[in-house]
């Protein structure tokens, strides 16, 4: 551990004084002496500046059109996971439970205390407070007035109202830190200001609303063992993103001013001005209180400058952006696009530089990194507790819904060529390489959902629309698709 000597200047580090480190990121000098080296629990190094962090990434999404894009591409990207009812086991296992399904159908239309959208409009907010503040946090009700089979309400609770200044010890067992009380390492209360300009004892838990962990669902992003306070997603590239709207500030006014043309008039003799020259005069004083003559003047209107006797002009432009702006740019766009978890050409709307092949490289990155988040973060930590605080509910209104489990559905993802991705998911199923159900899942489908359907497709043929694909010309048939190698010998 680095410690501190009583000369600021630097630090003894490992035996090693200041100039002898051998590598750079061990360096003690004034600008990188400090950095990296303060250390502690993840959220005892997050709390002390969280309140600063969540304020400028909601600043920046407001304010910055790429901060904006990359949280839209982050909500779009992670939401609409739905939830299946399927049978966990008998006769109809992995079928999908209707009575358990039409049970959260109708929660799904409106499971808001507020009253504010669907499961999906929730979820939305949801995802788009862990990128903005890192945190999210759903309260689960009881609410028996809601007229619902199963009487559960989801309230969603703003960030920013987490107490996460307040930490005490509560009795000799518990341990409140980070405005949550554990036991055991284990949460047993959340503890929320009741408003954000409300004035606060931070040392009486009176003056804060004390929530039961078993009604939290707290969704965050975990990166050290534990953690319990996520960081906004946009941390680590916030300053980045304000240089580089100061940078581009600076450039367009660079750029402008390169366009105008500014001219000096110089005089010879000590005979003062006898004409008045074109424009404005305005009079500045420096500190040696000498007096100077300024006059503005837009020269792009085609206006002449008389001059006195000995006066000579000299013009001169300013210079214009460099080469390398757009690489620097670009760069920075790049490190803010992984960050937020998108892609750059997401981000930009560039695909200049981009084949074909490129895409669909950067589609199959994208995929694994969405899917990760899905299955790692979103559903465990938010969609799996409201599936099973809901089945607890509705087990005790139906006991027929024990027998039910929850399956979640990733959004569809869409390919560059959808006929070729039909094509190899059939391949895959001919040839035993792939399940049917994670081949529908994919689509947002169900095998019920099929047979639900198998009426419309009757009444649609027999009005002479054809569904049923056709073995000898039908193109999803792979081999009505390949066609000879134009190498070959013979062609």
């Amino acid at each position: 551990m680095a410690t501190q000597t009583t000369d600021e200047t630097y630090f003894v580090y490992g035996g090693l004084t200041n100039g002898t480190a051998a590598f750079e990121g061990a360096a003690s000098d004034y600008t990188a002496g400090l950095r990296g080296l303060f250390q502690g629990e993840a959220d005892e190094l997050a709390v002390g500046e969280l309140r600063y962090l969540q304020s400028r990434s909601n600043h920046i999404c407001r304010n910055n059109g790429y901060g904006e894009i990359a949280l839209n591409n982050w909500v779009t990207n992670t939401n609409g996971v739905n939830t299946v009812w399927i049978y966990a086991n008998g006769k109809n296992k992995g079928k999908k439970h209707t009575i358990m399904q039409d049970y959260w159908a109708s929660f799904a239309e409106n499971p808001w205390y507020d009253g504010h959208g669907n499961l999906r409009t929730g979820q939305g907010v949801s995802n788009s407070s862990v990128f903005l503040n890192g945190n999210d946090y759903i309260r689960s009700l009881v609410i028996r007035t809601s007229g619902k089979a199963v009487p559960l309400k989801l309230q969603q609770i703003p960030a920013l109202l987490h107490a996460v200044e307040y930490s005490a010890s509560a009795t000799t067992d518990n341990t409140i830190k980070y405005g949550i009380e554990f036991r055991d390492s284990i949460p047993i209360n959340y503890f929320f200001h009741r408003s954000l300009k409300e004035k606060v004892d931070y040392t009486n838990p009176n003056a804060y609303t004390k929530v039961p962990a078993s009604e939290i669902i707290h969704t965050f992003i975990r990166k050290e063992p534990g953690q319990w306070l996520g960081i906004p997603k946009l941390a680590s590239v916030i300053l980045a993103l304000y240089k580089l709207d100061d940078l581009t500030t600076a450039t367009v006014n660079k750029q402008v001013l390169s366009q105008h043309l500014t001219y000096i008039i110089k005089q010879a003799g000590a005979a003062g001005l006898a004409m008045q020259p074109v424009g404005t005069p305005t009079t500045i004083t420096d500190s040696n209180n000498k007096t100077k003559i300024i006059f503005k003047s837009n020269l792009l209107e085609g206006k002449a400058v008389y001059l006195n006797p000995k006066e000579e002009v000299e013009m001169f432009q300013g210079e214009d952006i460099g080469a390398n702006f757009d690489k620097l740019i670009g760069q920075e766009l790049r490190k803010v696009a992984g960050v937020a978890d998108t892609l750059y050409h997401h981000l930009t709307g560039d695909t200049s530089n981009l084949s074909f092949a490129a895409l669909i490289a950067e589609g199959i990155r994208l995929r694994g990194r969405l899917e990760y988040i899905h299955n790692f973060i979103t559903i465990p930590l938010r969609e799996k507790p409201i599936a099973d605080i809901f089945k607890n509910l509705a087990v005790l209104y139906n006991p027929k819904c024990s027998n039910a489990i929850p399956y979640f559905q990733l959004p569809r993802w869409r390919g560059m060529d959808e006929l070729k991705d039909m094509q190899a998911d059939l391949l895959e199923l001919q040839h035993g390489m792939g399940i049917t159900t994670d081949k529908l899942a994919e689509r947002g489908l169900s095998i019920e959902d099929i047979q639900a359907d198998a009426e419309n497709r009757k009444i649609l043929e027999g009005m002479g629309i054809k569904l049923t694909p056709d073995q000898a010309t039908d193109s999803m048939v792979q081999s009505n698709n390949t066609q000879a190698n134009s190498n070959s010998t013979g062609n």
